[in-house]
Formats: C-alpha cells, structure tokens, sequence
C-alpha cells in the first residue's frame, strides 16, 4: 500500500511537471487505483485487501480525516469564502437537500423492488 501511495505521488509530480492539459492528479491515481485493483484480483489476494480496506476506512474516519478538515479550513482564504458566504450557503443547504431527496426516492424504489 506504501508502494501504492509513493507512485502516486510521484506519478502526480511527474504529470504535474509536465504540463498535461486531459488529466489530472486525481484521474491518474484512480487510473493506478484500477491497475492495482486488476493486478491484487489476478494474485487472489482479495480477501488480505477486503480486511485491510475496512481496518483503514476506520482509522481514516477516526484519525486521518478530523487532521484534513482543519488543514484545510485553517489555510483557506478568509476573505474570498466571506465574500461569497451567501453563494457558499445557498450551494450548501440546496446540494444537502438535493442530496437527501435523492438518497430517499432511491432508497424507496430499490426497497420496493
């Protein structure tokens, strides 16, 4: 997994340097995510990554994400998120609600079938 991460770290640095204007960081490391998938299913090594996935999506939960949220809202700009604070408020309780209706009907029609 270690190895997993330092590729895609250097793989995004390589990209980033390059300049290439289709894809990004992120689709590159889906792209690494979907090879290693392929290749961890080609070695039978399902069931070890299934236990390791759910270990880490706990730890990333408990430990890892609370650390991200307040980098990222202590080095966020102050002045342009005020500045557009009712944009920000309006995207926010609309994307909650479109969010909830969905999840709902969608919820109701596969629990009917």
């Amino acid at each position: 997994m270690m190895f997993l991460l330092m590729m895609a770290i250097t793989l995004g640095k390589f990209l980033k340097k390059s300049g290439h204007k289709y894809l990004q960081e992120a689709g590159l490391t889906v792209i690494l995510g979907l090879i290693a998938g392929a290749l961890f299913m080609k070695l039978g090594v399902t069931v070890y990554i299934t236990n390791l996935s759910q270990d880490f999506s706990s730890i990333f939960l408990v430990l890892l994400l609370p650390p991200i949220i307040f980098e990222s809202g202590y080095n966020m700009n102050k002045q342009t998120f005020f500045k557009n604070i009712g944009a920000v408020l309006v995207y926010s309780f609309l994307g909650t609600f479109i969010a909830i209706f969905s999840s709902s009907i969608m919820f109701w029609v596969f629990g009917q079938a």
